[in-house]
């Protein structure tokens, strides 16, 4: 099973090229994927999304943007997220190709951003407003992840 904090749109061209036919888990927990007909059997909670079937452990993107950028309004924290961003300075803030950036920003359960503010006490004011929310905000290699309910362990006990 392939396990990623990628996205579906991601992930799909690998998949391809390795001939990868099984279930798989992206952005970091938020969705399980079943490709159609997998199983024979009813998925529990599982909603059509495009050839797959999904088991959303994430909320929707829509609604952790509109969280994000309430959070970043009642901490006093400036943010810049995915949704903020032009593909063009998506790509110039990833270092990827013309390309990546359109597949890296459908996201369907976790948007990445960065903090405007390199002060510990903002983000860690951000932070607690996005706990008190029921979001987690987590450092990520090169992005902080706004999320809730995305965990890659739980999305193989859910």
């Amino acid at each position: 099973m392939l396990v990623t904090s990628r996205t579906r749109a991601e992930i799909e061209p690998l998949r391809r090229k390795l001939g990868h036919g099984h279930p798989f888990i992206t952005e970091s927990g938020g969705g399980i994927f079943f490709p159609d007909g997998y199983f024979n059997v009813k998925i529990p909670d599982a909603k059509r999304a495009g050839r797959y079937l999904c088991v959303a452990l994430g909320r929707p993107y829509e609604e952790a943007c509109a969280a994000l950028d309430e959070v970043a309004e009642e901490s006093g924290v400036g943010v810049a997220g995915f949704h903020h961003m032009s593909a063009k300075e998506i790509a110039e803030n990833t270092g990827l190709s013309r390309e990546m950036p359109s597949l890296r920003a459908a996201r369907e359960f976790d948007e990445p951003f960065f903090f405007t503010s390199t002060d510990e006490r903002d983000i860690a004011r951000f932070v607690g407003k996005a706990v008190e929310r029921g979001f987690n905000a987590r450092p990520g290699e090169t992005f902080w992840h706004f999320s809730s309910g995305c965990d890659a362990a739980r999305a193989f006990d859910p």
